[in-house]
């Protein structure tokens, strides 16, 4: 059941009239109010590990998404979310920037713009004929349609959701880059348009904060004005007036791809779980990704004694995970006293029930404001493939004042099987595909997935080039086309298992495609191709918002031929059990005749590790491979004869 509270001021806005009658500065202890109520914090350590003079204005959080076009923000608490202006697609990112989903809701074509208020998320197209959308975003689901009657305004380019309008039964300030005016629950006007500054003073995003100054609510309004085109003011409500300059958001780095132009964009405004009152915003970056952006803008609630857990170091999310990981997490000292001495545990669940806890004692002090990256002597096992573990760590402080921030849940996923997600969009994509006697003609998909059908399964000789042709449909000067094939199955596409980089046009683009001699045979690869625009770097992995993603099942085949008859090849099989093996494992074989058989061990990047047997032999043999000189690790056993080549991966546990 979707929760009723959130993590947004306007959730807060019950504790308003409860602080004012509090002495400014003094903490709030009183555990019943809002018990509910979650608060969550995205400051990063790493980047930030000196915060004991933290103060307005200091960075949290920043992020790279995975895409472009990119306006509307907001959190609910559990994720934070972003819509686009020129796509259907929506967002999902953990509260630490970790990309979750995208997706799209049935009925909304393109919403630029977001906002929360506790329970439901809302948003607008731009026209003002097609309303304010009330959205459960969690189940990708439009609840219904708020119609708008604001004849001062032109368009709703941004929103923010306002619980003292029209008299406390709430409603939405809104309006379109120079504009400015507010609509009660039902889409009525109740204020209109009290922009004066002119067409210059454009606004891209608003968000709404009651709790720093609960007399004197406002709103901060994030404007394309000035040399930056990223500027922070903020409107009395009260007074209904503007004020100047905040803050220039010039302090939050672009994308790693770079930005000939970086523009405000979406805001929205929380509290965060460790009571801090936090500006969250995202700067559009053409024609690089979008930059996700937590600001500091004051003490919601002060507290003496409070830890927090951060976030969580290690382990992530990667391929190879093994059974003996680190735990490692960071921990905030969000009171004003120095701690020490408290309890920390963690346990880890891989969906068949949790294992821990796993308890240990903090004996270094903290002191207030500063963060203790922590370690724990338990390590954890992360070793099977192609699964999701949640660990969850939980500190135990004596007197804690804010239980809010005692608990942190990570999902961390061994990707071994699995590849990390790739897609496109806009009008161009891969038109058809063409390679080794294939051809696959397709339409505009975003993302396509050709892996499992044996009909497209691309077979290649080893050693042998082939021809591929990549066609585009829709293409422009400035696209271009990149192919991946993960060689040695290790469910990532690494930078030297690029095979291919278009020119700049609009294709079609063709090269040639050999397997190197460290490829896998009679393997299932897979083969990743990507159009994107104006990249000169493409990576195989996000979203770009111009372009397709495909992914095809690549073999390569021995070359050996049967003496006996030229049309029919050696067949052969290896099998190697126990595969993950620990000390020891048992390799089998089996050929279609007796010939010589040399079987050698390599590591992921083609290095001879040791050569496991060599002899004149039957068509059947087994033996055994001792491994406990070899670190533990993935690792490719080769069997190779006259005739044939097999190669099986395995990993290896000492």
């Amino acid at each position: 059941m979707k929760r009723m509270y959130g993590l947004s001021l306007l959730g807060c806005f019950l504790l308003i009239s409860i602080q004012s009658s509090v002495a400014a500065g003094t903490r709030n202890t009183d555990s019943n109010i809002c018990p509910d109520m979650q608060y969550y914090s995205d400051f990063n350590p790493s980047q930030y590990n000196n915060i004991s003079t933290r103060t307005i204005w200091d960075i949290l959080l920043y992020f790279e998404t995975p895409a472009s076009s990119q306006s509307g923000i907001a959190t609910d608490g559990d994720f934070i979310y972003t819509s686009s202006f020129s796509t259907e697609l929506f967002r999902k990112f953990e509260l630490d920037g970790t990309f979750v989903e995208e997706f799209t809701i049935p009925g909304i074509s393109t919403c630029n713009c977001m906002t929360y208020d506790g329970s439901h998320f809302y948003g607008a197209k731009g026209n003002l004929s097609d309303g304010i959308f009330v959205m459960d975003l969690e189940n990708h689901t439009l609840i219904n349609t708020i119609p708008v009657s604001a004849p001062s305004i032109t368009a709703i380019g941004h929103m923010s959701f306002d619980p003292e309008l029209d008299g406390g039964n709430g409603g939405f300030w809104l309006g379109y880059w120079h504009e400015l005016a507010a609509v009660n629950m039902s889409g009525n006007e109740i204020i209109a348009d009290i922009w004066t500054g002119g067409a210059t003073f454009g606004c891209s995003g608003t968000a709404y904060d009651s709790i720093t100054d609960p007399a004197n609510p406002r709103l901060f309004l994030f404007r394309r004005t000035g040399a930056s085109d990223r500027e922070i003011y903020d409107f009395d409500i009260n007074s209904q007036t503007f004020s100047g300059v905040l803050h220039i958001a010039t302090d939050i780095p672009g994308p790693s791809g770079g930005s000939s132009s970086s523009k405000s964009a979406g805001l929205y405004s929380f509290v965060n779980r460790n009571g801090k009152v936090v500006l969250l915003g995202m700067i559009d970056c053409f024609p690089g990704n979008e930059m996700v952006f937590e600001y500091e803008i004051s003490d919601a609630f002060v507290y003496t004694d409070d830890i927090g857990m951060q976030s969580l170091v290690a382990p992530v999310t990667g391929n190879g995970l093994t059974s003996t990981e680190n735990v490692t997490v960071s921990i905030l000292n969000n009171g004003t006293a120095a701690q020490s001495n408290f309890g920390i545990q963690y346990t880890i669940d891989d969906g068949t029930g949790p294992l821990g806890p796993f308890s240990q004692t903090v004996i270094q002090t903290i002191n207030p404001g500063d963060v203790l990256d922590f370690t724990f002597s338990e390590k954890a096992d992360l070793s099977s493939a192609d699964t999701e573990y949640t660990i969850i760590v939980t500190s135990s402080l004596t007197g804690d004042e804010n239980p809010q921030n005692d608990t942190l849940t990570k999902v961390v996923k061994n990707t071994s099987g699995t590849y990390p997600p790739g897609s496109g969009g806009g009008s161009e994509y891969i038109s058809n595909v063409e390679i080794a006697g294939i051809s696959n003609p397709s339409g505009s998909d975003f993302y396509a997935d050709y892996s499992g059908d044996s009909a497209l399964y691309i077979y290649l000789e080893a050693g042998v080039p082939s021809q591929l042709t990549m066609s585009i449909g829709n293409g422009y000067n400035n696209d271009n086309g990149a192919v991946w094939v993960d060689w040695n199955l290790d469910y990532d596409f690494s930078s030297d298992e690029r095979v291919y980089l278009s020119p700049f046009g609009p294709g079609p683009y063709i090269t040639n495609i050999t397997a190197p001699d460290s490829a896998l045979i009679n393997e299932k690869l897979r083969m990743r191709l990507r159009l994107d625009y104006d990249n000169s770097d493409p990576q195989p992995y996000g979203f770009t918002s111009f372009g397709e993603v495909e992914d095809y099942t690549l073999i390569v085949n021995s070359t050996g031929i049967n003496d006996d008859n030229p049309l029919i090849p050696i067949t052969g099989n290896l099998s190697i059990y126990p595969n993950p093996a620990c000390g020891a494992a048992s390799i089998s074989f089996e050929l279609s005749q007796g010939e010589e058989v040399r079987i050698d061990l390599f590591d992921l990047n083609g290095r001879l590790i040791q050569t496991v047997y060599e002899s004149d032999l039957s068509s059947e043999h087994q033996l055994q491979m001792e491994h406990d000189h070899l670190p533990s690790g993935i690792y490719i056993c080769r069997l190779k004869s006259a005739s044939v080549e097999i190669s099986r991966r395995i990993l290896l546990f000492n």
